[in-house]
């Protein structure tokens, strides 16, 4: 009988799609925000130039000026109080005829910063929208990889009996030592990836770039206890909440299942990329749903990840609407992230027996 497989490389190709449109939707309702409201910072310092025509400026301005740098004044305290002083100068009920020297030099202060600030924030904002588009290309190479390599699909010569009987071994000293030393390796390469994605502002997490690869080598405990090792040091750094380890628990869990799926279903003497890649993507939804929830709940927007965030902000300017925003940047940053972190973990797993093979033959 001949085995079926989903074709993981046709959804890679989906999403890659869903990447590419999101990006392009989002940048271009952005950018015409971002005129929108340089047209009324000109209009505000036209104002600034002859005070006297802050009496003429209607209300509609007004409203729609501060629902226009609403979006930005929760990102940053400095621009929120600019645009207080702003707006509390623009309503009528603080208009004194008597200064309007002095009202006139705050005003032209204040926007110049006000200004300043929001433009900054857009061009992080841009940022962002371009890598998603990176995000793109990088699921297109893996939906290549696995589109060229048909043997991928060939069904195994080994059945799920023999495969259990030939992974059989006691719990002997020498295992117990490579799971501990697979386990601090890991763990550190998790604390690692996370701090470099900081370092280089690139907007993922890849704080479980190795659980994936525990998880196939020795398990589902030893991976548990690397994700539980992995998020706990982060928590002690002050990078991740320690809620969010349940985001790493799972990572690890649903790498187990695809690999006990694919032990049943698709025996071989050892995994190719294929359940690699199905293990990042399950993390990837699985997390997108849990990630979301707890950073709705308890931290807002936050993700403790600055350019992750950006991704979430930039969305919320487009689309105006944040619980649309978690969830699209959720989505769009978690299955990239876990995907990169599959690649990762079976370079890593496919290296390492490599070399346990070649030592073995040789002896």
């Amino acid at each position: 009988m001949k085995t079926k497989y989903i074709r993981l490389d046709v959804i890679l190709i989906i999403l890659a799609i869903i990447n590419f449109f999101t990006a392009q939707i989002s940048k271009n309702a952005a950018l015409k925000t971002f005129k929108d409201l340089d047209r009324s910072f000109t209009m505000i310092h036209k104002i600034t130039v002859n005070i006297e025509s802050i009496y003429m400026v209607p209300p509609e301005f007004i409203a729609k000026f501060e629902r226009q740098c609403f979006f930005y004044t929760q990102f940053d305290e400095e621009i929120f109080n600019s645009f207080v002083i702003i707006a509390s100068i623009l309503e009528e009920n603080i208009r004194q005829p008597g200064n309007k020297n002095e009202l006139a030099k705050t005003l032209m202060k204040e926007t110049s910063q006000l200004q300043h600030g929001i433009q900054t924030k857009q061009r992080e904002l841009i940022y962002c929208y371009d890598t998603v588009l990176y995000f793109t290309a990088f699921l297109l190479v893996i939906a290549a990889i696995l589109t060229f390599r048909r043997s991928l699909y060939k069904p195994s010569n080994i059945t799920a009996e023999e495969l259990q009987n030939s992974e059989k071994s006691e719990l002997t000293v020498k295992r117990i030592i490579a799971i501990s030393a697979a386990i601090i390796f890991a763990t550190a390469a998790n604390f690692a990836g996370a701090y470099f994605s900081r370092t280089v502002t690139l907007p993922l997490y890849l704080d479980s770039v190795m659980t994936i690869a525990v998880t196939a080598g020795f398990g589902l405990i030893p991976g548990i206890i690397c994700a539980v090792l992995s998020n706990s040091m982060l928590y002690l750094f002050d990078y991740s909440m320690i809620f969010f380890v349940i985001c790493h628990i799972l990572t690890a869990v649903t790498a187990w299942l695809t690999f006990e799926h694919f032990k049943k279903f698709h025996p071989a003497k050892s995994f190719s990329i294929l359940p690699f890649m199905w293990a990042g993507l399950w993390s990837g939804i699985t997390n997108t749903g849990i990630g979301n929830i707890i950073a709705s709940l308890i931290y807002p927007v936050e993700s403790s990840v600055p350019q992750i965030d950006n991704i979430t902000y930039g969305l919320y300017v487009a689309f105006q609407n944040l619980n649309l925003a978690l969830t699209i940047s959720g989505f769009l940053t978690n299955i990239t992230d876990k995907m990169l972190s599959a690649l990762l973990s079976y370079v890593v797993y496919k290296s390492i027996k490599t070399a346990i093979d070649y030592y073995s033959h040789k002896k």
